[in-house]
């Protein structure tokens, strides 16, 4: 039998190695030569592969919105993908795949010389961070360093606009992690180690008059952040919010600090 010769879609790409060398559309990266900013997504979705250009969909049009805020030109950033070929049916792409274009992904990265990289979703920030951890855990805090790119760059995970499309409660979340951009390209970004804030969880009589007694006692009380959670199915009509009863109080009276009143406790 004759050999299969395959032609590599990039140089630097392990395509005898992946398996989405056949029956898959190539989308390249695009962007300029040097870039303080690179921008790393999934996968091409159906609209780059028909354009042939990386984000221009539905999450492209959302990124567009996003990115002025942080003071950035699309125009001045690089942008490219874990994979750079679409799965079938817009699946996750299987780890063979990010394995043989992780070489290419790193090098195109790193030739541009960026100070700051966002890592759009888990597959782009869990290669680009060498880890495992999930992206909601991953992108809380400051930027992070890779050990794949060295210290000068600033990765910032965050949630893919793909997945906020269909998640808008993240779609905050992905505007403040955006947010952290220009801290980093101007120098004042925060460097301290983060850590979780300090939760006490209440719910009885006693637990309610604490968080009363402290609150209403505190003298250096200046802004206090209310959430409040009833028993209400998001996901259906949302009718009005009166109409369920109360699960929990958040209630976050100083940085690092908050309190949680349970159901009884509210009672």
């Amino acid at each position: 039998s004759t050999p299969i010769t395959i032609t590599r879609k990039h140089p630097l790409a392990e395509c005898e190695n992946c398996p989405l060398y056949e029956d898959s559309i190539f989308v390249p990266s695009y962007g300029p030569e040097q870039a303080d900013v690179v921008l790393v997504g999934e996968a091409p979705a159906r609209n780059e592969a028909r354009e042939g250009k990386p984000f221009i969909g539905a999450s492209g049009q959302l990124l567009d919105q996003i990115l002025p805020s942080s003071g950035v030109r699309r125009a001045d950033v690089f942008i490219t993908n874990v994979c750079l070929c679409r799965p079938k049916d817009n699946s996750n792409p299987p780890a063979a795949a990010v394995k043989a274009c992780k070489t290419r992904l790193l090098e195109e990265i790193n030739s541009r010389k960026p100070r700051v990289v966002v890592a759009l979703g888990n597959f782009a920030s869990q290669t680009i961070l060498d880890t495992s951890v999930g992206i909601t855990k991953l992108r809380v805090g400051p930027p992070k360093r890779s050990p794949l790119l060295g210290d000068e760059v600033s990765v910032i995970p965050t949630f893919h606009p793909g997945a906020t499309l269909y998640n808008s409660n993240s779609f905050p979340d992905i505007v403040t992690d955006f947010g952290k951009i220009k801290g980093a390209l101007h120098g004042t970004e925060v460097t301290s180690v983060w850590s979780p804030p300090e939760l006490r969880i209440f719910d009885d009589r006693d637990g309610a008059e604490t968080v009363l007694r402290e609150l209403l006692n505190s003298s250096r009380l200046q802004e206090v952040g209310i959430d409040i959670e009833v028993g209400l199915d998001k996901d259906e009509d949302l009718g009005r919010p009166d109409q369920y009863h109360l699960l929990c109080i958040g209630v976050s009276h100083r940085v690092g600090g908050a309190f949680i009143l349970g159901e009884n406790s509210l009672r």
